[in-house]
């Protein structure tokens, strides 16, 4: 089961670089018929990731019973020293090759905003690494279900934190952060119910199909990429185990790949516009899968020459931290 979470980790951060891929390649006016829809599967990669990390801490709660400051030292430690690194990457980029970016400026209230998760909240617009907007509600969602854990119970902590999110849905903040709720109720009752492996596939071939539907655009995201992806998770979850090797390291590297997209795509693609069109079949859609494979070998080195010395620096840093015994991360 574990494994097969990481390898939906995996395919999870594939299918975001795939969706800013095309999208990038609409920005220069590179024509990508091929992949259509892979914008929509694509974005619907941050909807699986979500249901993964509710799962995920309820997963570790039931297993480990942290407190609520070490479950929230714990997440501070596996988001913030890669996201903070790459911030203040491309901030010192701006300084020293401000001509480089289209769009993007710096200023020290947006770079303040952004190493502390709170964009969205101040008003801002989106983090200097765009992607960093998921983080927002990934570490607002962390706060709540720290505070949840001061009730020692389980199914309280989650009742709490269902309660919480729904109010803050129901003051503005977007419904996208239901679908941590998804995960936490499927996580409580994981072990009450077993779907067969065949069932399994079902879910996972419906959950994909669903994303493909044009659904009507009053309906909350949560329902039409949320309720998909949810069938997804389902299916992978109880699916039988999938040994693969490539899949398990793409997994471990799957925050890398997904921080390392907002690089390697437009550099990509700022090259591939200096080359220019050449008279070669589906060329826009070859520089797609080009700027993917870049994206995914550069997530990988990115995760083993910063993300996991950081993490070893930071152990060093709290020397009497208990060993984990639950590799699986979020």
């Amino acid at each position: 089961m574990i494994s097969n979470i990481q390898i939906l980790r995996a395919i999870a951060a594939i299918l975001v670089v795939a969706a800013h891929t095309v999208q990038a390649a609409k920005s220069y006016n590179l024509s990508t018929d091929f992949f259509y829809k892979v914008d929509i599967w694509g974005q619907a990669g941050v909807d699986i990731f979500f249901i993964i990390s509710g799962f995920i801490m309820i997963y570790i709660q039931i297993n480990k019973c942290k407190k609520p400051l070490d479950f929230l030292k714990d997440r501070i430690e596996r988001i913030v020293p890669l996201y903070w690194f790459l911030t203040l990457f491309i901030a010192a980029l701006l300084i020293v090759f401000p001509q480089a970016f289209r769009e993007l400026s710096l200023s020290a209230n947006h770079l303040i905003n952004s190493l502390f998760f709170i964009n969205y909240f101040n008003g801002d617009d989106r983090p200097l690494l765009y992607v960093g907007w998921t983080l927002e509600y990934e570490m607002l969602f962390y706060i709540v279900f720290a505070f949840s854990l001061f009730f020692k119970r389980i199914k309280y902590s989650i009742l709490i934190s269902i309660l919480m999110l729904s109010t803050f849905v129901f003051y503005g903040l977007s419904s996208i952060v239901i679908e941590f709720i998804y995960g936490m109720l499927v996580g409580f009752f994981f072990n009450k119910f077993k779907i067969n492996s065949i069932f399994s596939l079902i879910f996972m071939l419906v959950g994909f199909y669903l994303l493909t539907v044009n659904w009507f655009t009053d309906i909350p995201r949560v329902l039409t990429w949320g309720i998909p992806s949810l069938l997804i998770f389902l299916g992978f979850l109880y699916f039988k185990p999938i040994n693969s090797s490539l899949l398990e390291i793409l997994g471990n590297a799957s925050y890398s790949i997904y921080l390392v997209q907002v690089f390697s795509i437009p550099i990509s693609y700022k090259i591939f516009s200096k080359i220019g069109s050449l008279n070669f079949i589906y060329m826009n859609e070859i520089y797609v899968i080009i700027c993917m494979i870049i994206s995914i070998i550069g997530g990988v080195l990115l995760h083993f020459t910063i993300e996991k010395p950081l993490a070893r620096i930071i152990k060093k840093i709290r020397p009497n931290r208990k060993n984990e015994n639950i590799v699986i991360r979020s």
